[in-house]
C-alpha cells in the first residue's frame, strides 16, 4: 500500500497449513496496520514546523486549516550528473537536484499546474545518519542539497520529497521522477526536437541562438540551453530558470499533441530513460509505467493552469547563493494550487 510518507511496506510468510496461514495472516495484518499508523504519525511529527501542521488530508497554513485537494503530484528532479543513476555506496553523495518542478494533476476539473522551484531556495533539509536512517534533525540550507543525503537513489529522492513537502507547508507528494542530464537529449530527440523562438540573443550558448531565430534544438543544444549559467545573461540561476521555463513551455506544447502522446512514443521514451535490465538509466522513479503513461495522456486532455514560480530575493553576498522565498507569496500559491477551505 502507498502512504503519504512515501514508503511501501510488504509482508509475507511461508506457512505449513491452512489454519496456520490464517493465524499468521491475521497477526501479520495487525502488525502491518500498527507499523503503518506509527510510520504515518512519525512522518507528521517530523514534517511539523513553526506554521505548518499535518493531519491526514489537512494542512494548516499560517493558522488557517485547509483540506488538501484530490490531486496526483509528481516531483521531477534534474540532477547535476551524466550517466546512469547508481548508488553512491554510502548515505552521502555529491548529486544536487539542480532542477525541481512539482506537477499536480487535478482529475476533477481536468487541469494541471507546474510549480518551478529555485534550487537555491533556503529551507529546512532533513539530515540522515550514516546508516541512512532519518534523524528528525534539519539544516537550513539550499533545497538542492536535500538530494546529497542518502545513497543517490531512492533514499535521496525521498529526502528531497520531504524537503519540498516541508517547504510547501506539508502538501503531499505522491511520486518522484529523478533525471540525469542525459535525459534532456533523450526526451528532446525522442520527440523529434523541441522548437524555440529565441526571445533575445543567446549566442553565448550557441551561434544559432540569435534574437528572433526559430530553432529546432538537437539534444545537445537543448541541454546547453537549459544548463548554461555562468556565461549567459547575469550568470544567475534565476536567469537560467527563465530559459528552463521557455523550453518547458515548448516541451509541454509538444507533448500535448495527440500524434506524439501515443503509447508507442511513451513506451519508447520510458525504455530509453530507464536503461536496461543490466544497468540503470537516466531516470529513476517510484511510479509505474502505467502511471507515467497516464500522465502523458493527461497532458493531451487537461488544460495547463500555468507554470508558477515563488517570488523571493537572492542573496549573493556569501560563498553560495541563497534564495529567500517570500513566505506570503508562497502561501498564496500553495493555497491556490493545492488546497481547499473545509466545507
Amino acid at each position: 500500500d502507498r502512504h503519504h510518507d512515501y514508503r511501501y511496506r510488504r509482508s509475507g510468510g511461508e506457512p505449513t497449513s491452512w489454519s496456520r496461514i490464517i493465524r499468521i495472516g491475521v497477526m501479520v495484518g495487525m502488525v502491518v496496520i500498527l507499523l503503518v499508523i506509527g510510520a504515518v504519525m512519525t512522518e507528521r511529527l517530523i514534517l511539523k514546523n513553526d506554521n505548518t501542521t499535518i493531519d491526514t488530508d489537512w494542512v494548516t497554513v499560517d493558522g488557517v486549516r485547509y483540506r488538501e485537494r484530490r490531486l496526483t503530484t509528481f516531483l521531477i528532479m534534474g540532477l547535476d550528473e551524466f550517466g546512469p543513476q547508481d548508488s553512491s555506496g554510502s548515505y552521502q553523495n555529491s548529486q544536487q537536484a539542480d532542477f525541481l518542478m512539482l506537477v499536480a494533476f487535478d482529475h476533477e476539473d481536468k487541469s494541471y499546474s507546474v510549480l518551478h522551484l529555485n534550487r537555491d531556495t533556503m529551507t529546512d533539509v532533513e539530515v540522515l545518519d550514516i546508516t541512512g536512517a532519518r534523524t528528525g534533525h534539519t539544516r537550513w540550507e539550499q533545497l538542492a542539497l536535500a538530494h546529497t543525503y542518502g545513497n543517490g537513489l531512492e533514499v535521496s529522492c525521498l529526502n528531497t520529497c520531504r524537503a519540498v513537502s516541508r517547504l510547501l507547508f506539508g502538501v503531499s507528494i505522491d511520486y518522484y521522477i529523478s533525471l540525469t542530464m542525459d535525459a534532456v537529449a533523450i526526451l528532446n530527440d525522442g520527440l523529434g526536437g523541441v522548437t524555440l523562438t529565441m526571445p533575445r540573443d543567446y549566442t553565448a550558448i550557441d551561434p544559432a541562438f540569435t534574437e528572433g531565430a526559430r530553432v529546432t534544438l538537437s539534444g545537445e543544444q537543448a541541454l546547453r540551453f537549459v544548463r548554461a549559467r555562468m556565461t549567459v545573461d547575469d550568470g544567475t540561476n534565476l536567469s537560467r530558470m527563465e530559459r528552463q521555463r521557455l523550453y518547458l513551455n515548448a516541451l509541454l506544447s509538444l507533448l500535448s499533441q495527440p500524434e506524439l502522446a501515443t503509447e508507442e512514443t511513451a513506451l519508447k521514451l520510458w525504455r530509453s530513460l530507464s536503461g536496461t535490465e543490466s544497468g540503470r538509466g537516466a531516470m529513476l522513479t517510484d511510479a509505474t509505467w502505467t502511471q507515467i503513461h497516464g500522465l502523458t495522456e493527461d497532458l493531451t486532455d487537461y488544460e495547463c493552469r500555468g507554470i508558477f514560480v515563488p517570488q523571493g530575493e537572492a542573496d549573493y553576498s556569501g560563498d553560495y547563493v541563497e534564495f529567500h522565498v517570500d513566505r506570503e507569496d508562497l502561501a498564496r500559491l500553495v493555497v491556490s494550487l493545492y488546497l481547499d477551505l473545509p466545507d
